[in-house]
């Protein structure tokens, strides 16, 4: 509804202008149009700033928890070959006791032990086994009565030579195969990597 009125002026009119009441115009029209839009753009970019700066944050937090496990990955592989350290020590230290009391009470057999030192010879001419008496009784007690030993081997008794232990001489040279000798073979295959 539009409201008409006479204005008195004092002189001649040169120009008259309509001026629309605030918010009514089409300046304002269209800003009024612009402002929900533009307040959406505002919004919108604000929302997306926001959510880089939560991208960046979860992004350095991964890192840091990425880092945090291979620390603690590298942490468990150090502990993990610690143990498995002692724990090689340890089998050994209780095979050690074990094995020497079998030797100290005879619970062993000599001829794995002679066969051993016998396999690496390089020759098989003219050896001499030396064995501790009571380990040569064990063997011979073991040998079969209807088989002889071979013309090359000759078993000698050697008081010190200790139980579970045996030295064979060749013309090449000598092999000896003792508990410890034997207990750091095991030892060493215990270490290796897999």
């Amino acid at each position: 509804m539009s409201v008409c009125g006479v204005i008195p002026v004092g002189g001649p009119v040169e120009a008259v202008a309509v001026v629309p009441k605030p918010g009514t115009g089409p300046a304002e029209a269209s800003s009024a149009d612009e402002a929900p839009g533009a307040a959406a753009r505002r919004a919108e970019a604000q929302a997306l700033a926001r959510l880089e700066a939560e991208r960046a944050a979860l992004a350095s937090a991964r890192r840091a928890l990425e880092s945090a496990a291979r620390a603690v990955e590298a942490l468990q592989a150090d502990i993990v070959a610690a143990a498995e350290g002692q724990l090689v020590d340890l089998a050994l230290a209780i095979a050690r006791k074990v094995l020497m009391q079998d030797v100290a009470e005879g619970r062993y057999r000599i001829e794995p032990i002679v066969r051993e030192a016998l396999r690496h010879l390089t020759t098989r001419r003219d050896v001499t086994v030396h064995l501790n008496p009571q380990d040569l009784a064990a063997w011979q007690a073991a040998a079969s009565p209807d088989e002889a030993p071979p013309a090359h081997l000759k078993m000698a008794a050697d008081p010190g030579i200790p139980r579970g232990e045996c030295v064979a001489d060749s013309a090449e040279g000598a092999v000896a195969v003792t508990l410890q000798e034997s207990l750091q073979a095991a030892a060493d295959m215990l270490r290796q990597p897999e």
